[in-house]
C-alpha cells in the first residue's frame, strides 16, 4: 500500500481552502506543499507550509495548459506520481460551461487528478 510521501501534492489556488489542504498535507509529510495560483491571496502568503508560484493569468486556457505542462517537467523526476489538487470553494467560471453528471455543480470543493509519468 503507498504512503502519503509516495506522493508530491501540489496545489492549485492560495486561497483559505488551499491553506487547510497543504496543513494537511503537510501534517502526513512534514514537507512544504507547491501551489500554483493567478495572485498570491493572503492567507498562504506567509505560510512556511505552502510555497505560491504566481502564474499570472493562470484562469486563461492557454496559460493554464501551459502552466500544467510546466508543472509535470517540474516533477517529472520524482519517484512516484505527482497528487495535483484543485482547491476551490465555488464552480470557476471555465468549468461552467464544461458537460458535467452533476445536477447543480455550483459547489466544487476539492478536485484530485494524479499524474505519473511511470
Amino acid at each position: 500500500m503507498a504512503s502519503p510521501n509516495d506522493y508530491r501534492p501540489v496545489l492549485l489556488g492560495s486561497d483559505a481552502t488551499t491553506y487547510g489542504m497543504a496543513r494537511n498535507f503537510y501534517a502526513l509529510t512534514g514537507q512544504p506543499v507547491d501551489a500554483f495560483a493567478r495572485n498570491q491571496l493572503v492567507p498562504t502568503r506567509w505560510s512556511h507550509i505552502v510555497h505560491v508560484h504566481v502564474v499570472p493569468e493562470l484562469d486563461q486556457d492557454a496559460t493554464f495548459v501551459a502552466a500544467m505542462h510546466d508543472v509535470a517537467a517540474r516533477y517529472d523526476e520524482q519517484d512516484g506520481p505527482l497528487l495535483l489538487v484543485l482547491a476551490l470553494i465555488r464552480t470557476p467560471s471555465w468549468w461552467r460551461g464544461t458537460k458535467t453528471n452533476w445536477t447543480h455543480g455550483l459547489f466544487v470543493p476539492a478536485s484530485i487528478m494524479i499524474y505519473s509519468s511511470n
